[in-house]
């Protein structure tokens, strides 16, 4: 969220704060005198802060806002250099500058929205990789606990007002097994027994002739 400060500045001093970006990095920036006079704020590279600081002459600023109690604006950097964002509460080289009568009180915010704004978006892109391969894992574990225990649907729908016919039932013995499995032959009645031959002694004596003559026409003869 950027840098927030809030600092008091004696007279005929500053403050300094590094801006680490890059070219064409865009940044926000938040200036308040809470307590005190008009304060100037410039930022510059370091080749003009050494003619600011240490030389005391005329220098240029990327950006200045002088005599002034609040700024809210953006600055754009140029390139790649280093630059320094200065509060100051001096008399400088600057015809235009304000003039300190005492200690300053001030607030400062400023943030690197290009990089913020790049840093959100990879944040972004990562929450929504995650929720992708959490969704992702979620399914995966659906899938594999739904299946092993699904249900099969059963083969006949019974409609309400019809009778219901349950389905035909496997034929048992059933007619084919696991490999190797050989169907049992079919029931064959034993066969009859051998006759029996009983030894002479128990054998029935042979059925008797018939022998009543009686029956027989006697013979023909005389006186008959």
């Amino acid at each position: 969220e950027g840098a927030r400060y809030s600092a008091t500045i004696a007279k005929d001093d500053y403050e300094i704060y590094f801006l680490y970006g890059s070219a064409n990095d865009t940044y926000e920036i938040s200036f308040k005198v809470t307590n005190g006079s008009n304060a100037d704020i410039y930022i510059m590279t370091e080749y003009w802060y050494d003619k600011y600081y240490f030389w005391g002459e005329d220098f240029n600023a990327s950006f200045q806002g002088e005599n002034i109690r609040y700024v809210n604006t953006t600055w754009v950097q140029p390139d790649d250099q280093t630059y320094y964002l200065i509060v100051d509460n001096e008399d400088n080289a600057h015809s235009s500058d304000a003039r300190p009568t005492g200690d300053l009180t001030y607030n400062l915010e400023y943030r690197n929205k290009t990089t913020e704004d790049e840093i959100g978006n990879l944040f972004g892109m990562a929450i929504m990789y995650m929720a992708g391969c959490c969704i992702l894992g979620i399914i995966v574990i659906v899938v594999i606990l739904y299946f092993p225990f699904r249900k099969k649907r059963p083969d006949t729908v019974v409609i309400p007002g019809q009778q219901y016919y349950p389905p035909p039932q496997p034929q048992y013995p059933p007619t084919q097994g696991y490999s190797g499995y050989q169907q049992p032959p079919a029931y064959q009645p034993p066969p009859p027994p051998p006759p029996t031959t009983l030894p002479p002694q128990y054998q029935a004596p042979p059925e008797p002739q018939n022998t009543d003559y009686s029956r027989r026409r006697p013979p023909e003869g005389p006186g008959y």
